[in-house]
């Protein structure tokens, strides 16, 4: 168990991932109640940690809702 944003969190998951070349990383889910977010550690020239969490995108946005978000993570270097 571990603390986050004043919410204590339990892993429920842990994953590991081999790209080969050396190259790989490490992902624990964590489930606090309801809520569930994933914490990926990669590892190449540095140690990168990453926290995520589903978003929900509602059918009725229009079709270029998930593009539009798509782009504004890109542009905020968020997304791969």
């Amino acid at each position: 168990m571990l603390n986050i944003d004043l919410k204590t969190w339990q892993v429920t998951a842990y994953n590991k991932y081999d790209f080969g070349d050396g190259l790989w990383s490490e992902e624990w889910e964590l489930t606090s109640g309801r809520e569930k977010i994933w914490l990926e550690k990669h590892e190449d020239d540095e140690v990168e940690w990453t926290v995520s969490k589903k978003l929900p995108i509602r059918r009725n946005c229009g079709r270029c809702a998930p593009a539009r978000l798509k782009i504004s993570m890109i542009r905020r270097g968020k997304f791969p």
